[in-house]
């Protein structure tokens, strides 16, 4: 009994232990198999994690992308729209540099126009005070031909003759001008032609005759005028007096183009331009003296009136008025 009891309680010890190992040995196996589980989780974490920094990645590379592409978009817009304004700013300079240079050029010849009218108007003003029995025909702008027409009046109301003037008054000389003022005359018919410039042609100083045309400066023009208009007067009454032996034009291109008439026409405006030096070297003399003189009155005067006030203030009232010194005003020059 007792031995049947002892091999019970082993067998039941036994199937314990038995029991008991297998537990521990599912236990232990449980345990791997949650070891794996672990594991696994913390690789699919990781995974997770790797995968969303692989698509934050991306994302940011495509968002930058985009905005580059956003950036450079942009950059190009603004620099079109720069290069537009540049471009209408190039467009108005260029405008308006051309606007100022059609007015400067418009100012230029409106100027030269001007000068030249200038010249034109004096011409026609000391023709008809030198010689008022003369007809002095201006030629109106537009109208074709020179400025101003000569016609030569004799004692006896006989018209003796033409001359042309054709006024220029420009900083080069053209000899252009030459063939103009003859071509000019075709219509014209004047005898004699004068050019008029203000500037000279080289190695030319003063009056001089080439190719049919007188050419002079305007402060030459009074002498010039007076010995040419002489000379239709007389070529005039030479054709009164011989009458069928030559033509007048014959006659004073002979006469012209002499020695004799060449010789006279020099010293007659060498005696005008020296006369002419003279009077304004006298002039000049006597504008200074006249202004010395001037200081001095003032002087005198300015001495006066500083006397008289002197002594009025001290005398008072009972000092007799002087009417000039009195006056306010600039104290008159003697």
């Amino acid at each position: 009994m007792r031995k049947s009891l002892k091999e019970e309680i082993e067998k039941e010890q036994q199937e314990l232990i038995k029991t008991l190992k297998t537990e521990l040995e599912e236990k232990s196996r449980k345990v791997k198999e949650i070891y794996v589980l672990q594991a696994e989780l913390e690789k699919l974490k990781r995974e997770k994690e790797e995968s969303e920094a692989k698509i934050k990645l991306e994302m940011e590379k495509k968002f930058s992308e985009r905005l580059n592409e956003e950036k450079k978009r942009i950059q190009k817009q603004i620099e079109e729209e720069i290069f537009l304004k540049l471009k209408d700013k190039d467009k108005i300079i260029e405008d308006l540099k051309n606007q100022l240079e059609e007015a400067k050029r418009k100012a230029e010849i409106s100027s030269i126009q001007l000068r030249g009218e200038v010249q034109e108007i004096e011409i026609e003003r000391l023709l008809k005070n030198l010689y008022p029995t003369d007809r002095i025909v201006e030629i109106k702008k537009g109208q074709k031909g020179a400025d101003v027409l000569q016609i030569v009046i004799n004692n006896q109301g006989k018209e003796c003759g033409k001359i042309y003037y054709e006024s220029k008054r420009t900083k080069e000389f053209n000899y252009d001008w030459l063939r103009k003022l003859r071509e000019d005359n075709l219509e014209m018919k004047a005898d004699i032609l004068v050019l008029v410039t203000e500037t000279m042609p080289e190695k030319e100083d003063r009056f001089f005759f080439k190719d049919g045309v007188w050419i002079c400066s305007f402060f030459e023009l009074k002498p010039v005028s007076f010995i040419l208009r002489h000379f239709l007067l007389e070529i005039d009454n030479i054709e009164t007096t011989q009458k069928g032996k030559e033509t007048k034009m014959e006659l004073l291109y002979n006469y012209l183009t002499s020695n004799e008439f060449k010789n006279q026409f020099l010293a007659i405006v060498e005696g005008f331009v020296e006369l002419q030096k003279s009077y304004l070297e006298e002039r000049k003399r006597m504008e200074a003296l006249w202004a010395k003189r001037e200081q001095q009155f003032r002087k005198i005067l300015d001495n006066a009136a500083r006397f008289y006030g002197t002594i009025k203030g001290i005398a008072g009232k009972t000092l007799p008025e002087i009417e000039i010194f009195e006056d306010k005003k600039e104290l008159p020059l003697l």
